[in-house]
């Protein structure tokens, strides 16, 4: 009879702790990458407007891929990374 091996992928041990660095999103300036998923539309809409408002970003503009089963043009890529501070992205509701 064949058998089949089954992998666990989940941590057998802890990582070992570490303490996080402050951070603020005031005064930053803040690139999103929407995947273009009908389904983070909504979250989209909301997204920018909490971050100026409770987080008091400077900046958060919103980049939109053409399709969400494609990977992000260089050219995106590129303007997120020079023009933001940081970039959230991978984002699904």
């Amino acid at each position: 009879m064949a058998t089949m091996r089954i992998l666990d992928p989940t941590a057998k041990r802890q990582a070992e702790s570490r303490t996080l660095v402050p951070f603020a999103a005031e005064n930053h300036r803040i690139g999103i990458l929407h995947n273009h998923s009908p389904h983070f539309n909504r979250l989209a809409e909301a997204l920018p407007q909490a971050l100026k408002t409770q987080m008091q970003a400077k900046t958060v503009e919103t980049h939109t891929k053409a399709r969400y089963s494609s990977g992000a043009p260089q050219a995106m890529l590129a303007t997120l990374s020079a023009d933001y501070d940081f970039a959230i992205t991978g984002l699904a509701a």
